[in-house]
């Protein structure tokens, strides 16, 4: 176990400026919330153990927040109202996702916990364990030593939550998988057909090249080289409008460019590897011809 921090269950859009300012997201939090879930801060200093009851009423904002509020200052030591109090900032959290992942950046505070008490709150634990839920025996253990009458906490992880969370993302990622993988099929089909139809209908010419001495290789080559001419004629297509419009998709990206090249790269030689597949099929059925049969016909 490597740290802990006490918050309270946040809240979004039921807290108002006392200036008249928008709806803001909160957090109460405890001295080591910023360490123990790595948020790293921009300016100025995390809510700690000084921030007790008593002391100044301090706020820890996030970017958005600053920027909205002061774009021209420097946001530290300047002040915002909550519930009639006035808040000094002493800190300038880096932006974060706070509901979902598609959200875009909204201003948010942390304030600190002590200061705003509420009676339900959760414990936030880092550890440095392959297997997170084996601490929730000893957790357990330290919150009833400290209070026996405490309920049985309900232990569970962040990478759990989160996967609750990202649900509708995994979904459409499935689906959009599936479709894409649809269409590969479709495009193979298509393309495989293309080239069977094209070389059905030059029989008598491939007869007569086999007849003049041409190579079994070289209409093996001509047949292969028009479906991958198709072939790179279209990927070339699919990559300019595929540039456009993954510039749609971008809050539904997470920790990938819009114009992830290897992601490009690896889907086109896929994609040439299977025309090249479904191409050699009919070529070297047309290779493979009997040219007097041909010349007959």
């Amino acid at each position: 176990m490597k740290r802990a921090a006490t918050v309270r269950s946040r809240r979004r859009g039921g807290e108002r400026d006392a200036d008249g300012g928008v709806p803001t997201g909160l957090l109460k939090v405890d001295d080591g919330y910023f360490a123990t879930v790595r948020m790293p801060l921009v300016a100025g200093r995390p809510i700690g153990r000084l921030d007790a009851e008593h002391a100044p009423k301090v706020v820890v904002v996030n970017e958005p927040l600053a920027r909205r509020y002061f774009p021209d200052q420097d946001p530290i030591g300047q002040s915002i109202g909550y519930n009639g109090q006035r808040l000094t900032i002493v800190g300038v959290a880096r932006d974060a996702k706070y509901s979902s992942l598609t959200e875009s950046a909204a201003p948010f505070m942390y304030l600190p916990l002590a200061q705003h008490w509420e009676s339900k709150h959760s414990l936030m634990v880092r550890s440095s364990s392959a297997d997170a839920l084996a601490l929730a025996p000893a957790i357990a253990s330290a919150i009833r030593s400290i209070d026996a009458g405490v309920p049985r906490p309900i232990v569970t992880t962040l990478l759990r939550e989160n996967t609750i969370v990202l649900i509708p993302q995994r979904v459409a990622a499935i689906v959009t998988a599936a479709l894409g993988a649809v269409g590969l099929l479709l495009a193979t089909v298509g393309l495989y057909g293309v080239i069977a139809y094209s070389a059905s209908r030059r029989r008598r010419e491939i007869g007569i090249r086999l007849a003049l001495g041409a190579q079994r290789l070289q209409v093996l080559r001509m047949v292969v080289g028009e479906g991958m001419r198709l072939t790179v004629t279209g990927v070339a297509i699919g990559l300019v409008l595929a540039a456009g419009i993954t510039r749609l998709l971008v809050k539904f990206l997470f920790g990938i460019s819009p114009l992830d090249g290897a992601t490009f790269l690896a889907m086109s030689l896929l994609f040439v590897a299977i025309a090249a597949l479904a191409s050699y099929l009919p070529a070297r059925r047309a290779a493979g011809l009997n040219p007097m049969v041909l010349l007959r016909e």
